[in-house]
């Protein structure tokens, strides 16, 4: 019993003594933090100031504008399509009928050049004078003799209405429409007479146009040979 006592006694002792070491034990850590900033305090005080550093200017700066690209060149603008339209029957008529016209060409000349009555006015006819071989050797009469009975001949003037025809100036003269120069039956039948003629009847010496008509009458065909100077031989000889 007395053990038990002395415990319960010691228990009620240690109570109190716990409560009050516990307010020491925070009165103690007060004061050993008090000294500890104290100290501290006094150390941060002794230390030297750092230098001051100047103020830092801040400017605020704007960014520039994004660049404003250039508007796009407007698109032309497409037609709108023509809304489709029934197509109208065209008929088509024929072209008329055009006939073609022809240049008009200068008339050509059916018996060749002719002589004019100017020219003819110093020619000499058949059995006037010497100048148509006159005399035994009368080669114009001759050749005028054989042309109007050559039958050939006589077909081929016919229709020439009384014109003065030249048939040989130096050269047999061309003829529209006929084979070579000169009119063919005609110069075949000249050419035949004076070839047989004699010598001296084709190398009588003439000069100027002999005419030689194909008839008695008036209005009949006539043909012009002859140049200023030449003789019958001639004609055999032209080109």
């Amino acid at each position: 019993m007395r053990q038990m006592r002395s415990l319960s006694s010691l228990a009620d002792d240690n109570r109190p003594l716990s409560r009050k070491g516990r307010i020491r034990g925070v009165l103690m850590a007060v004061t050993a933090h008090g000294a500890i900033i104290a100290g501290l305090w006094a150390v941060h005080s002794s230390l030297p100031l750092p230098p001051e550093t100047p103020d830092m200017v801040v400017t605020l700066m704007q960014d520039p504008p994004p660049p404003v690209a250039p508007d796009p060149k407007p698109a032309d603008p497409k037609p709108a399509a023509a809304s489709p339209k029934r197509k109208a029957k065209t008929v088509v008529k024929p072209p008329p009928e055009v006939k073609p016209v022809y240049a008009r060409q200068a008339p050509v000349p059916k018996w060749g050049p002719e002589v004019s009555e100017l020219d003819l006015f110093g020619a000499t006819k058949v059995g006037n004078g010497s100048g148509a071989g006159g005399g035994m050797c009368d080669t114009a009469r001759m050749v005028q003799a054989a042309l109007r009975k050559d039958h050939l001949v006589l077909n081929a003037v016919k229709g020439a209405g009384g014109r003065a025809l030249k048939v040989w100036n130096g050269d047999w003269v061309r003829t529209p429409g006929q084979d070579g120069k000169g009119i063919a039956a005609v110069r075949e039948a000249i050419l035949w007479e004076v070839g047989f003629a004699s010598a001296a009847c084709k190398n009588q010496l003439m000069h100027g146009l002999v005419l030689i008509s194909m008839g008695d009458g008036p209005g009949s065909t006539r043909l012009v040979i002859g140049t200023s100077t030449w003789r019958w031989s001639d004609l055999l000889h032209a080109r």
